[in-house]
């Protein structure tokens, strides 16, 4: 049977957590399932965006999101091992935004794990830490056709605070995806 801990990621971790995030990118996996191929297209190229030009490029790279200032921001990963094997099996980050606020990011889960209860303990150890380091609030967004997460964050004490935003990106395929916008208070 599969023990689980989560901790925040080392070096070690980085290449295990980027594969993780390329594979479980939520709007690649909604558009194979239902067979919506410009989903697929525009997950795809936002991975390759992320992992050529934002924080998943290198460690250096997500330390400068996720441990700045330190002691504010994090990325934990949840390591799965089994008869001495570990495996990287889901991840969350909280990024500081301001003295009170903080957003949630870089959320996956592996997908043979999923339904278990994992991404809830994912979301639920990131608030308490946000609440520790004092923050008022926590925010996310997720695109609204990614109604399985929506119904976690819920579940955590997420509430949709605002209008959803919409994202355009022709280039790629995409003109309008619905993103919503989810705060906690803490």
């Amino acid at each position: 049977d599969m023990e689980f801990c989560i901790r925040p990621i080392q070096e070690q971790d980085f290449e295990g957590f980027r594969n993780l995030f390329c594979k479980s990118e939520c709007l690649c996996n909604i558009g194979r399932e239902t067979g919506q191929e410009d989903l697929v297209s525009f997950g795809e190229a936002y991975v390759q965006d992320v992992i050529l030009n934002g924080d998943l490029s290198s460690f250096k790279a997500l330390c400068s999101v996720f441990r700045t200032p330190p002691g504010r921001s994090e990325l934990w990963i949840m390591v799965g091992s089994n008869q001495g094997e570990e495996k990287v099996i889901g991840a969350i980050g909280l990024e500081f935004k301001d003295a009170g606020a903080a957003e949630l990011r870089r959320m996956c889960i592996a997908h043979e794990v999923r339904r278990r209860g994992l991404g809830l303990r994912l979301v639920q150890h990131c608030l308490s830490s946000a609440k520790k380091q004092g923050y008022l609030r926590v925010f996310l967004t997720t695109p609204v056709i990614n109604s399985g997460a929506i119904s976690m964050y819920e579940k955590a004490g997420f509430v949709r605070d605002c209008e959803d935003l919409e994202y355009s990106s022709p280039e790629i395929g995409i003109q309008k995806l619905k993103i919503a916008q989810l705060a906690c208070a803490l």
